[in-house]
């Protein structure tokens, strides 16, 4: 997992590095909550748009506050967890969005490898 801050001024410039990037988008507004130890079968870049997200990083315990301009980099089975307030993002995906097998957020004990 690489979090970058200040990476872009507004959604526009999110889904222009998204594109850059190949990937597939979308823009959610996603509510208050929190996502135990998770992962997902595709690589991602989350772009903060408003809000706040926190990441920990299962595997380092690094811990990142995200806001409006910071970029998550995901790669493919990176175990996280998330919480927040509340957040607006651009989201990009390695595979197209109808090939992405439902739950999105894959249960930690069902990592490939995982005991």
């Amino acid at each position: 997992m690489k979090v970058s801050h200040q990476q872009f001024n507004d959604e526009a410039g999110a889904l222009a590095l998204i594109e850059a990037r190949g990937y597939n988008s979308v823009v959610l507004d996603n509510p208050a909550g929190e996502a135990e130890s998770h992962w997902h079968e595709f690589d991602s870049i989350t772009c903060i748009l408003s809000g706040k997200l926190v990441v920990t990083d299962v595997a380092t315990g690094t811990v990142h506050e995200c806001t409006a301009g910071s970029l998550i980099d995901l790669p493919e089975a990176c175990l996280h967890a998330e919480s927040t307030p509340g957040f607006r993002a651009a989201i990009g995906v390695s595979l197209p969005l109808g090939q992405i097998s439902e739950p999105i957020n894959k249960p930690a004990a069902s990592l490939p490898g995982a005991s």
